[in-house]
């Protein structure tokens, strides 16, 4: 594993600039060289000589050009498009690493209600005979803008300890995560603690995935699962083509419009809900190899009526997790969007995508009454007297 480290904004921004300056004069004066020497070679080379000079005079404009449109472009949105809070998935005091496969983790210490451990409710050393419950998930599982004592995590864990003579949690969840950050924190710490339950909260835009662009990271992917290129505005080879877009505010515009003009492309999609499914399937591994119930609940975008079908991208990448599921019976798979419609959607959001204290109140008795249902936590509860 690469040690994490504070990222700060990178400083080769105006590199791009001297080098588009430096290709233009170089050009220039190439140009000058090839036209003084048509003057000295023969007729037939002549023709040639000039027409070199041409191409090179047209090169210097351009590169001229791109230096003069990337300086507009910086006055017009300085920092870039990147600087933009709601594309983004972490804030600068994220502790960011980048993985082999151009995907970023990142996690928190010290801020932003996390402790020096990087977690929001701590990480305790398990003890033996105590029921241990670990929840994965992002920020609407982590609880943003509700104090921890209401999120459904420890309000559940509150009334699991009504009934149990010692429960332990740990919620690992962090802002911004999707299914492959959740996997990988649950390898990193959630597998350490052997827990008896673990419970993933899952999120429409767990889809996503990030890249690493001037220290933040953000729902941007060039390539797909494949190592082939989603879009590149030029035909350039893929270092030159992912340095242009981290550090050009220009490029960041024309691969962006190019992006969003592009139609959907259906191979990516299906790659991206893949994606989520093997991190799901390696999840269930490590819980089955521990002996622990796997739960994941199905949270909806909070928008419009919730007895009505979802929307399309919402309800084709659930539709692939209920259809993978079914070849597990040991997990259990909670749809939230029916059960949540009964309700004042009014009262349980703070926004589409987030409860407020009195959502996760609900959800944390709902998710209580469907444990015990199934008979969980069972055996691994010991009943208080």
């Amino acid at each position: 594993m690469m040690p994490l480290a504070q990222t700060q904004p990178p400083t080769l921004e105006g590199l791009i600039l001297l080098v588009a300056i430096a290709v233009a004069l170089g050009f220039v004066v190439l140009a000058f060289l090839l036209h003084k020497t048509a003057t000295q070679v023969s007729r037939e080379w002549r023709k040639l000589v000039r027409a070199f000079s041409v191409i090179c005079l047209v090169l210097a404009g351009l590169s001229f050009g791109f230096a003069v449109v990337e300086m507009a472009f910086r006055v017009a949105i300085p920092g870039g498009y990147f600087k933009v809070p709601p594309k983004e998935a972490t804030t600068p005091d994220a502790l960011l690493e980048e993985l082999p496969n151009k995907r970023v983790y990142w996690w928190y210490k010290g801020t932003r209600g996390f402790d020096d451990q990087g977690y929001r409710g701590g990480f305790e050393k398990p003890v033996d005979n105590s029921l241990r419950v670990v929840f994965l998930g992002d920020s609407v599982t982590y609880g943003v803008r509700v104090p921890y004592e209401e999120t459904f995590p420890e309000l559940l864990i509150s009334a699991l300890k009504k009934r149990c003579s010692r429960v332990q949690s740990w919620n690992l969840a962090v802002p911004g995560f999707s299914t492959l950050q959740e996997r990988i924190s649950f390898e990193r710490r959630g597998l350490s603690v052997k827990p008896d339950l673990v419970l993933v909260g899952v999120v429409p835009n767990d889809l996503v995935q990030f890249m690493v662009i001037g220290g933040n990271a953000y729902n941007i992917l060039l390539k797909d699962d494949q190592g082939v290129p989603v879009f590149r505005f030029l035909p350039l080879p893929d270092s030159v083509n992912r340095y242009l877009f981290r550090h050009s505010a220009f490029y960041q515009f024309l691969t962006l419009t190019g992006m969003s003009l592009e139609r959907e492309n259906e191979r990516k999609r299906k790659t991206e809900i893949d994606s989520v499914l093997d991190d799901l399937a390696l999840i269930e591994e490590h819980c089955r190899e521990l002996d622990a119930s796997l739960v994941l609940v199905l949270f909806p975008t909070m928008e419009g009526d919730l007895t009505a079908p979802p929307a399309e991208s919402e309800g084709k990448f659930y539709g692939a997790i209920k259809e993978w599921a079914k070849g597990r019976p040991e997990i259990a798979l909670w749809d939230f969007r029916g059960y949540l419609a009964q309700f004042d959607l009014a009262e349980l959001k703070l926004d589409p995508w987030h409860f407020t204290s009195k959502g996760h109140a609900i959800v944390a008795d709902e998710l209580l009454r469907r444990l015990s249902a199934l008979g969980l936590p069972g055996s691994a509860c010991k009943e208080k007297p």
